[in-house]
């Protein structure tokens, strides 16, 4: 089955109904374990002939330097001798502050500065962009840009004519940065209309997606399953790329319905001397919920800075 996922230190409660299923009133003892660690407890129980309770007890995630599975398993035990064992498998993610990698400058583009705001008070050290415009000043060989989530919507209308067509404000200096060795990444877009990188975005919402190039960096760390059910609501995506079939654009994670995997929920489109890693996975949405949103972006910002022009 699938690996809940948690943060260090994180309390997670679970409940066990417990049954006495004999004729005659038992005495009962529930015991749990969070293998290899010191969470664990008991709670003893007497139930009448057929009774019933609820049982909630509450673990506490341990301290981990790095993604690590751990076995939470539990005995029932009648009269001292057991009568039921289970186990689960559970991953464990750091709660680290957010780092910014070394020996590059982080600029953030983001128009709605929700994301912004949570990732510098997460301890993301950056600076903001006004406008990408602005990148005409940017350094490609030290600066990385970070595009936050909806920020290439564009709600402008001229005359009440919508802007079919045209270009996002600042999308040359952007094309420009990339050609000349500049990173980017781009969190979760609503639209790619007007940004020239060969790709655009289907409704296809997925709660399973699945690695294609397991072997990549930004990918390091993580088990097959960790892209799937993302805490919350489940959905790991909202909308995301078709998958283009040429261009050199490499697709890491794809997804699709029940013939094909016809879109990607991440993938790395080069650009010139450049690269941009467009990450459709809800990245910034689920920052402080998913410990597997948390890690792909700290993964995804040290790739970009390790790339070098």
């Amino acid at each position: 089955g699938l690996v809940p996922r948690f943060f260090a230190g994180e309390s997670v409660k679970r409940t066990f109904d417990v049954f006495n299923d004999s004729t005659g009133e038992n005495e009962l003892v529930l015991t749990w374990s969070l293998a290899g660690t010191e969470t664990k407890g008991s709670e003893s129980l007497t139930l009448p002939p057929a009774g019933y309770r609820a049982v909630e007890v509450t673990l506490r995630m341990p301290t981990v330097g790095a993604p690590k599975d751990f076995a939470f398993e539990w005995t029932l035990a009648a009269k001292g001798q057991p009568v039921h064992r289970g186990s689960q498998a559970v991953r464990v993610y750091p709660r680290r502050p957010l780092q910014s990698p070394a020996g590059v400058q982080v600029l953030v583009f983001d128009p709605r500065q929700e994301w912004s705001r949570t990732a510098e008070a997460e301890g993301l050290q950056s600076a903001r962009l006004a406008a990408l415009a602005d990148l005409a000043k940017a350094d490609p060989r030290s600066d990385l840009l970070v595009v936050g989530p909806g920020a290439f919507e564009r709600g402008e209308q001229k005359q009440g004519i919508p802007r079919v067509g045209e270009d996002t404000p600042g999308v040359s200096k952007l094309l420009g940065f990339l050609t000349q060795g500049g990173r980017a990444l781009v969190l979760e877009q609503t639209t790619y209309e007007g940004i020239p990188l060969g790709v655009s975005l289907v409704d296809h919402a997925s709660t399973l997606t699945f690695p294609q190039a397991g072997d990549h960096p930004v990918l390091t760390g993580f088990g097959k399953d960790d892209f799937k059910f993302w805490r919350g609501d489940n959905y790991v995506t909202r909308r995301e790329i078709l998958r283009p079939i040429s261009g050199g654009i490499k697709p890491l994670l794809v997804s699709g319905g029940e013939h094909s995997l016809d879109q990607s929920p991440l993938m790395e489109v080069p650009a010139g001397a450049g690269t941009a890693l467009l990450m459709q996975t809800l990245v910034g949405a689920k920052l402080d919920s998913e410990p597997a949103a948390r890690q792909l972006l700290q993964n995804a910002l040290a790739y970009l800075a390790s790339r070098a022009p």
